[in-house]
């Protein structure tokens, strides 16, 4: 949902027989970026995931998936909070820019809210709890920062995510 936010888009978690996949609704422009954020998200959490196994080689097992599944939580959670910091910092930005500046952006948004109405797309919460495992949760939480969010154009080698 923060990276629907982030993009200005929709998201729902769409299960097919064989798989589930999520799917984003919004202007062709934002739902590219939603999808290339999940990419890089998806990747860096993967990658992290595989560096927080090797450093913890006593879990095995159950405790190892539910300690990996935390980790990938708390990653998730900060990189939430990422976004949505981002996401306000630009909002204010443009709203200080012209008193009238968000006007396009409501829009926008408009138009998505009737479009997803009009799709009638028919959503329900998920179901179930999480075990979560502190220590690997925190470890998740600190690795969200490691994760480059800034563009990708112009950088340093050293800031690109590597996949």
């Amino acid at each position: 949902p923060a990276i629907a936010r982030f993009c200005d888009c929709k998201v729902w978690l769409a299960r097919d027989e064989d798989r589930s996949r999520y799917v984003f609704f919004g202007f062709e422009p934002d739902t590219a970026m939603a999808v290339y954020l999940f990419a890089v998200i998806d990747r860096g959490i993967r990658r992290e995931v595989l560096g927080f196994r090797a450093q913890h080689p006593a879990l095995r097992g159950t405790r190892l998936r539910q300690a990996s599944t935390s980790f990938a939580h708390g990653m998730a959670g900060r990189l939430a909070e990422r976004l949505e910091a981002l996401h306000a910092a630009r909002e204010a930005e443009v709203a200080a820019q012209r008193p009238t500046g968000t006007a396009l952006v409501l829009v926008k948004h408009g138009i998505v809210e009737e479009a997803f109405r009009a799709a009638a797309v028919r959503l329900v919460a998920p179901r179930g709890a999480s075990i979560r495992l502190d220590g690997a949760y925190e470890h998740g939480f600190a690795a969200g920062e490691r994760v480059n969010l800034q563009r990708p154009v112009g950088g340093a080698p050293r800031d690109r995510l590597e996949g």
